[in-house]
């Protein structure tokens, strides 16, 4: 009778517990609002733009209402939105059937700002500009809409595709999934907008906030850490930047700057009672102005010549006074109109014209020279022609004079010594 009674009580047992391991859909098996308003509220926040801002400002007029509010406010704001204003729909679907989530086919010409990175793919931001305007979506979408949602606020936030359990239903699915006090959590409101609206349940949030694992949600592996893998890590910087690299002559400073791709930089003088006299930039006069103004799209170097001086990039060294000799004696003068290259090398017809110069010698009547590779009319030609006519300079043999290869300490020795006898 004992066995009998114990038996009866086992089954007993087994028959009150079978409800509570059951896929009931419309049990509540989140962690409560109360938990979950605690854990959100003390959450760290690293708020994320989306880098479109068209699509930001529909998510900032969702929030706000909720301006000044806590974070869990915010956050459960934007989650019941999804789920009161997004009608499951195939709408913008190839296939309309699941497993789909690699089937949507809406490109959105969003105007994307250009000193802000964006932490999502761009099948994300359609999916979620979609669901904001269209107000139409399936699973995925939904997961996708409010993962972004929360990164917004400055939650760690990602998209969950899987299978799901409802009752005696399996198929495929699709989630958010938010970080919470370095735990996982499931956020389903597609599966809580099926709860008000399909299954006729209240709204008691059962989906706001599931512990991972859970065994109704099994997750794809391969496929969200591949999706992951494309999310900007919520502690980036977003902001692109670029440089100003401004390269001043001897006689003042102007300050480099780095700031946000997109932003008007300014550029003057930081020398008191000294004024840029030209600005250059890509080998090419930009301004004349004191005051030098751009916009930033990519690094950039900036030479700025200040009056009074000829070369940008001799400022000072051992080779100063001797560059201001040569230039002033018209010895030689620079690769362009502002720059010396005092660190460049010097070519074999830049050193006969130097040669021809020194000796004051008038080449106005040398038009043709005996090389083959010294073309008349060059700026070098005459110059190369009245040093071999006058045996100061050879060619390299073969009728070349080979007029730009670097003049080697060997040559330079040479022609010297050949002109000085």
């Amino acid at each position: 009778m004992k066995t009998v009674n114990k038996t009866l009580s086992v089954i007993l047992i087994i028959l009150i517990c079978i409800p509570a391991f059951s896929f009931n859909s419309s049990a509540s098996i989140s962690i409560g609002l109360d938990n979950a308003k605690a854990l959100l509220n003390s959450q760290t926040l690293y708020p994320q733009k989306t880098g479109y801002p068209e699509l930001d400002g529909l998510i900032d007029d969702i929030l706000a209402p909720f301006d000044g509010c806590d974070t869990y406010t915010k956050v459960k704001g934007l989650y019941d939105w999804c789920v009161y204003n997004v009608v499951y729909d195939w709408d913008g679907y190839t296939r309309k059937t699941t497993p789909a989530y690699d089937k949507f086919d809406i490109d959105y010409d969003l105007e994307k700002d250009p000193g802000i990175i964006s932490p999502y793919p761009k099948d994300m931001i359609n999916r979620a500009y979609h669901s904001l305007t269209a107000k139409k979506g399936v699973c995925y979408d939904y997961g996708i809409l409010f993962a972004v949602m929360a990164r917004y606020v400055g939650i760690e936030s990602y998209v969950r595709t899987g299978i799901l359990y409802v009752n005696s239903w399996r198929g495929h699915h699709g989630w958010s999934e938010l970080v919470l006090g370095g735990n996982r959590y499931i956020f389903d409101p597609q599966q809580d907008y099926r709860e008000v609206f399909n299954r006729g349940g209240d709204d008691d949030h059962a989906h706001f906030g599931i512990p991972v694992p859970n065994r109704r949600w099994n997750v794809e592996y391969p496929a969200n850490t591949e999706r992951d893998a494309q999310l900007l890590p919520m502690t980036s910087d977003q902001v692109i930047k670029a440089a100003v690299n401004v390269v001043s002559s001897r006689s003042g400073t102007v300050e480099s700057r780095t700031e946000k791709i997109g932003t008007e930089v300014t550029l003057k003088s930081n020398t008191p009672g000294k004024n840029v006299e030209s600005w250059y930039r890509d080998g090419k006069l930009v301004s004349s102005s004191p005051e030098y103004t751009l916009t930033l799209t990519e690094d950039i170097r900036v030479l700025a010549l200040f009056e009074g001086d000829v070369f940008v990039d001799v400022v000072d060294g051992w080779y100063f006074g001797g560059v201001r000799y040569a230039y002033r004696r018209g010895l030689m003068s620079g690769t362009s109109q502002f720059e010396f290259s005092p660190d460049g090398a010097m070519t074999r017809a830049m050193f006969v014209t130097i040669l021809a110069r020194i000796d004051k010698a008038d080449t106005s009547y040398y038009t043709r020279s005996p090389f083959n590779d010294v073309p008349a009319g060059t700026w070098y030609s005459a110059s190369v022609a009245w040093a071999a006519e006058m045996g100061f300079a050879g060619g390299t043999g073969g009728g070349f004079f080979h007029p730009d290869a670097n003049i080697t300490r060997e040559t330079l020795a040479q022609f010297f010594f050949t002109y000085s006898r």
